[in-house]
């Protein structure tokens, strides 16, 4: 029998409107992951906005802030960004609100444009 040579897995930039719009199905769903990320950021408070949403439009936005735990430059590319990377999966002591690490992919049902501002706590 002929050795082969070992074959992986690819993923297209594509994967992520496939989690983020296909699997998330509802808007308000979406938004429910986008708080519970705040949750899971150890926020106390969570503050949820929609602003020039009478008639939605490109100046519409939803603006969810918290006072969590926030996240360095490090986290966003290591972790945020990378979509095998769920903190459940990685031996973390305690509960989290949500349960699949798709919260994040919950900005690309609800619009074309995500602007992330964080700051690490200390």
């Amino acid at each position: 029998m002929k050795n082969l040579d070992p074959a992986q897995f690819s993923a297209h930039a594509q994967l992520k409107n496939i989690v983020g719009q296909e699997m998330i199905n509802d808007d308000n769903i979406a938004i429910k992951e986008l708080v519970k990320n705040s949750i899971d950021a150890s926020a106390k408070r969570i503050e949820v906005q929609f602003e020039k949403s009478e008639k939605i439009t490109e100046d519409s936005q939803i603006v969810i802030s918290d006072d969590g735990s926030g996240m360095s430059m490090n986290d966003i590319e290591q972790k945020w960004l990378n979509i095998a990377y769920s903190a459940k999966k990685y031996g973390q002591d305690r509960n989290y609100a949500g349960n699949k690490g798709i919260g994040r992919f919950s900005a690309d049902r609800l619009g074309r444009k995500l602007a992330l501002y964080t700051r690490k706590k200390g």
